[in-house]
């Protein structure tokens, strides 16, 4: 994991989101035609890029048994879909009981469910400057972040490449569980799992402002 006084947002940074964060919005996605959409980012960075998944035959979009139960977030820059995540709460099947089962320690039973949810398919289009992509990525985890306090769910569950995790815990206190797998040479995936309540002691103590920014309209 990420030395703590390394995680959170520097003041340059978290001054270049307040900045550009006006330029999108973020919402849950209920609409079929904005749904759709999503699928095509998942296709691009999941079946394309990672080959985590088989590319599909239905006009280039990705789906899966678990986009019917899931709840499904985007970061739209004016009327484009930049950004996206789904999230599987603690009442659902999680990818990592699954699909994804070889990586966690243990049985087949995720440590702590009860409080839990599942981030998958987060994806950020490949098309985005790098600048707004570091926004849209931020503005991503403003959503996770307060769906987690709103909901008081304590655990944050994700799969991702390794190269990503790193990405993460230099903003959240995120540690790796299980084991590495190669679903694609020379790319390593892995869980992970991060805990709000040591999301918001380690932030407080090295980012207080970002964290102040997170909570940004919660009551």
């Amino acid at each position: 994991m990420a030395e703590k006084s390394s995680i959170g947002l520097s003041d340059r940074q978290l001054k270049l989101v307040i900045r550009k964060q006006k330029e999108f919005r973020g919402e849950k996605i209920e609409s079929e035609t904005l749904l759709e959409e999503a699928f095509k980012i998942r296709h691009k960075i999941f079946c394309e890029q990672l080959g985590w998944v088989e590319p599909s035959k239905e006009n280039g979009k990705e789906k899966d048994r678990y986009d019917k139960f899931a709840t499904h977030f985007g970061v739209y820059d004016g009327e484009k879909l930049c950004g996206y995540f789904r999230l599987l709460n603690s009442d659902q099947e999680f990818m990592l009981e699954d699909e994804f089962n070889e990586l966690h320690p243990g049985d087949k039973a995720v440590p702590g469910k009860g409080s839990s949810a599942e981030i998958s398919r987060l994806a950020i289009s490949s098309r985005r400057k790098k600048i707004k992509k570091f926004v849209t990525a931020m503005l991503l985890y403003r959503i996770i972040y307060q769906w987690f306090v709103k909901n008081n769910k304590q655990y944050c569950y994700v799969v991702v490449t390794e190269e990503y995790l790193q990405s993460l815990q230099k903003v959240f206190p995120f540690r790796k569980i299980g084991k590495i797998n190669y679903y694609q040479p020379e790319t390593a995936t892995t869980a992970a799992i991060a805990s709000l309540k040591e999301t918001n002691k380690v932030l407080a103590e090295t980012s207080e402002e970002f964290l102040k920014w997170l909570r940004t309209g919660l009551k």
